[in-house]
């Protein structure tokens, strides 16, 4: 007789797993809450395009009994029961495969709440979601593989908030400043509005990309580029080259690298979904005898891999490539007619 069986799967290991194989390091819980939150408003404006959204991040310090806490907060879609069930409750389902559009969203894979307990030990969720007559539901997962949910009492507006409560080890990641910082790092250039709160301060992040240039051309255009990779790089580059591919609807600048690099190099560039920073460490964006550029990029089409760190390698994505190496051979092209001097150091740099 032949009986069937289910897999078991132990949370815990999946944790370790994913913190030492998938996730570069416990920062990441920031970047997965951003994208999760934003993730909601989007699907929020699906439904109501007059919606704005915001998210909020309030860290609450230790008071040397209780450890210092983190909540995110978002006015997006909110979720409820079943979807806490379907969504928080199940790893690898993502309520973003269920969208007709799953384009529109970063996330994808369903596991980025679990990078909340690289840092914590229980992941609280309040939300209620903006279909009518909705309650106010809480969601307590635990890192054994455990959750409750409750009916809340209260009456909330529609959206989410997840709270996380550092483990004793992890204290580091839960400071103001690291928070903030952090949280920049990210999400600098979402197109939602975003604050940091820790006690009486509040920092917005958001900040102008720098592939949105406006009317700027020519010189201003150049200088405004080569003053932000001097910024981000502390590199002063010999000339920008402004990028745009219309396989993964890409925007980006290539910085022309100050030094010798050859053709076995493979340099890391810094890569963009969405407005939020996938990776520094990108290497398979530019074909390969690009070596003498180093690049900031934004796709909104380019899918990410499981880690969220990088491109999966699939056609659009070498398609965008064969774009992206066609508008440095036109940079080159163009150089040889308008500032033969500039090709000329260029080329006793690099070859």
């Amino acid at each position: 007789m032949t009986m069937e069986h289910k897999f078991q799967v132990n949370l815990r290991g999946v944790i370790d797993l994913l913190s030492d194989n998938l996730y570069s390091g416990p920062q990441v819980y920031l970047r997965e809450l951003l994208q999760n939150a934003v993730d909601a408003v989007v699907a929020r404006r699906k439904v109501d395009s007059s919606h704005t959204g915001s998210i909020t991040m309030e860290l609450t310090q230790s008071n040397g009994k209780n450890p210092p806490t983190l909540m995110v907060q978002d006015d997006g879609v909110g979720l409820t029961e079943e979807e806490i069930h379907q969504f928080l409750a199940t790893i690898g389902q993502s309520s973003k495969r269920e969208s007709l559009d799953r384009s529109d969203f970063i996330g994808q894979f369903g596991i980025g709440l679990l990078s909340g307990f690289v840092v914590s030990e229980e992941i609280v969720v309040v939300t209620r979601s903006i279909k009518p007559n909705s309650p106010t539901l809480e969601w307590r997962g635990r890192s054994d593989g455990t959750y409750k949910i409750r009916i809340l009492d209260i009456e909330t507006v529609p959206g989410t908030q997840v709270y996380l409560r550092a483990k004793a080890e992890k204290e580091e990641f839960f400071t103001a400043e690291y928070v903030a910082e952090t949280a920049e790092h990210f999400g600098a250039f979402l197109p939602i509005p975003i604050t940091v709160t820790a006690g009486k301060h509040h920092t917005k992040i958001n900040a102008p990309p720098p592939w949105e240039v406006g009317d700027l051309k020519g010189q201003s255009l150049r200088e405004r580029l080569l003053e932000y990779g001097h910024d981000i790089f502390e590199t002063d580059f010999l000339d920008a080259i402004p990028l745009q591919s219309v396989a993964g609807k890409i925007q980006g600048v290539a910085f022309v690298l100050p030094f010798a690099a050859t053709m076995t190099s493979r340099h890391k560039h810094r890569v963009y979904l969405k407005n939020m920073l996938l990776s520094e460490e990108a290497d398979n964006l530019l074909p390969e005898w690009a070596f003498f550029v180093k690049c900031v990029v934004n796709s909104n089409e380019l899918r990410p891999n499981a880690a969220r760190e990088s491109f999966y390698e699939d056609s659009r994505l070498l398609a965008a490539r064969k774009e992206l190496g066609n508008c440095l051979k036109a940079y080159l092209v163009r150089l040889s007619r308008e500032n033969r001097e500039l090709l000329d150091t260029i080329i006793a740099c690099h070859y």
